[in-house]
């Protein structure tokens, strides 16, 4: 069914909100998902769950998207913790099967962690690249010094072949200078897709949704950027 004339006031869902499941036509934003239901509500479907005795007992959470992946798929409980040992998201009662003597911690405080050690390795392998292109810029700088100050004796001592030097002096340049430039653009690409990924972090850290969080942040730490951390 719609939402009445009095839940006009509403917002409408937008391309960055979970609409609601109940809705028809046009889909007002949810407020709240269910994950006993799997199903999400606006302020107007979400009534009963808040008033009604018999979904007294089901979970509500802020609205969020993709609940089939907060259940786990042996128990069809919430999934609500996180297993440091094996780095994935489980139920209450995964703790007292496979993970039963596994170092689990609540999916807030796992999220808190992976975020923590995620920053710190995007960090320090920025500074760490940024280091390595200011020692590249250096060191070609006195590469191209030195072949300088080489060719310019050859040119001096060897007049008569002063043509071909000049030739050589040119086509050695431009090959150092092209190979480092080459190392300099793929290590400043390097450190733009860092800055991105973290940039993308700062903005995944910012949901409340601690399991989306999890699940996303091996997207984001896809790769061999971090493997060195």
């Amino acid at each position: 069914l719609h939402p009445p004339a009095s839940a006009a006031a509403q917002s409408c869902a937008g391309p960055g909100d979970v609409p609601c499941d109940f809705c028809t036509g046009r889909k007002f934003k949810a407020v709240n998902s269910c994950l006993t239901c799997l199903t999400s509500y606006c302020e107007t479907h979400v009534k009963p769950h808040l008033e009604v005795a018999a979904f007294k007992r089901h979970k509500l959470i802020e609205a969020a998207g993709n609940l089939e992946q907060k259940i786990c798929d042996e128990h069809q409980k919430v999934l609500e913790v996180f297993c440091r040992t094996d780095q994935t998201c489980i139920c209450v009662l995964c703790i007292d099967k496979e993970h039963k003597s596994h170092d689990t911690v609540s999916a807030e405080a796992g999220r808190q962690e992976k975020l923590g050690e995620t920053q710190t390795r995007l960090e320090l392998r920025i500074q760490d690249r940024l280091r390595e292109l200011e020692e590249l810029k250096r060191s070609s700088q006195r590469e191209i010094q030195e072949s300088e100050k080489i060719f310019t004796q050859l040119i001096r001592s060897i007049e008569k072949i002063h043509s071909e030097v000049t030739e050589l002096i040119g086509a050695q340049e431009k090959a150092t200078v092209n190979q480092a430039e080459g190392i300099m653009k793929k290590l400043e690409q390097e450190i733009a897709e860092l800055r991105r990924r973290n940039t993308e972090l700062k903005q995944l850290s910012e949901t409340k949704d601690h399991i989306h969080f999890l699940q996303e942040l091996g997207f984001l730490c896809r790769g061999n950027l971090l493997d060195k951390y």
